[in-house]
């Protein structure tokens, strides 16, 4: 929810972000994943399901704030998922430019730590330059009511990259609390 602290679920067997970032990263061949703002660790497993069948797959997940929930939900995790999750106790500006320093490579990002414009623009320069060419930039709280990040996005799109905003037409039902989830292919027009 936009509180940050709650979740509300309108259909319990249907999960749209949680569907979304699985299949997203699954379907793209994704094998190396990084995030930024870790949290309670959920959308982490979340990826950790969607490469931990594959020779390799990691997910790297950058938070400098330590939260209890997220080691008691990965503790609960099948080995194999809890395995390739790799937390790094780091801001998202400092790992994404560790990750550089170090020569990572990524197939896919979700960026979703501090949702304000300048916090954002930086993350996602530094994504396009960590995750591979044609890979995967996604973007969360596309339209998060307390921040910034549509701004972010306009800029995104002037540098040269489509961007594409779901959970945001203007009919239908919303299922995610006016939250939205931007998909950014790293490649410019």
């Amino acid at each position: 929810m936009t509180d940050g602290q709650q979740a509300r679920i309108a259909d319990a067997q249907v999960f749209p972000l949680l569907a979304t970032l699985h299949y997203l990263i699954r379907a793209n061949g994704v094998i190396r994943v990084i995030e930024t703002g870790t949290a309670r660790g959920v959308s982490a497993a979340c990826l950790a399901s969607a490469v931990a069948h594959r020779s390799g797959g990691r997910v790297v997940t950058l938070d400098p704030f330590p939260h209890n929930d997220r080691l008691d939900l990965w503790a609960d995790l099948p080995d194999r998922l809890r395995g390739c999750i790799e937390q790094r106790t780091v801001g998202s500006i400092e790992g994404l430019h560790a990750a550089i320093d170090a020569g990572e490579r990524y197939e896919a990002a979700l960026l979703d730590s501090v949702h304000t414009e300048e916090n954002v623009w930086a993350e996602f320069e530094l994504a396009a330059q960590v995750v591979c060419p044609g890979g995967l930039i996604l973007i969360h709280d596309a339209r998060y009511q307390h921040g910034t990040v549509d701004r972010a996005l306009q800029r995104i799109e002037a540098a040269g990259y489509n961007v594409v905003r779901l959970w945001c037409a203007e009919g239908g039902v919303d299922e995610d609390d006016h939250l939205g989830l931007a998909l950014i292919e790293n490649r410019q027009r």
